[in-house]
């Protein structure tokens, strides 16, 4: 199946829900900062400062600010090491003989020489459960 290349956008969703779990995880950590540092200049204990310490110590909004600086800054870096790819395939390598599989393996081949070069070297995995396919893509 031949499909355009929409890696920036895949890495975005990626890269937000990646640093969002962490963002969500971190919550009580960046919470007790920000109380710590609201307490320190003296404002910790009126409504400002509780609502500020509240929200920094809210899971929701952690996960929300890091999930979208991470959506960012994950595009940019896609964006910037695939600025060459014009288009990319999946291959299937062909062991799956019709047989439907829970697995799915994809793979991803270094130098490449020859076409038979996206495939050739994941010839050996065809005693594995899974359905396995090869990332094939052309820069300029």
């Amino acid at each position: 199946m031949a499909v355009r290349f929409a890696g920036a956008s895949l890495g975005a969703i990626a890269g937000g829900v990646l640093i969002g779990v962490t963002g969500g995880l971190a919550a009580p950590l960046v919470g007790a900062g920000v109380s710590g540092v609201l307490g320190f200049l003296g404002i910790g204990g009126s409504v400002l400062g509780l609502l500020a310490s509240g929200l920094a110590g809210s899971s929701v909004v952690c996960a929300a600010l890091f999930g979208a600086y991470g959506a960012r800054e994950m595009k940019q870096m896609v964006e910037r090491h695939m600025r060459e790819v014009k288009d990319l395939e999946v291959l299937n390598v062909g062991f799956s003989a019709g047989k439907e599989k829970l697995g799915v393996m994809l793979c991803v081949s270094g130098w490449i020489n020859e076409p038979e070069d996206v495939t050739a070297p994941w010839r050996v995995l065809d005693e594995t459960n899974d359905d396995i396919f090869a990332l094939q893509w052309v820069s300029s």
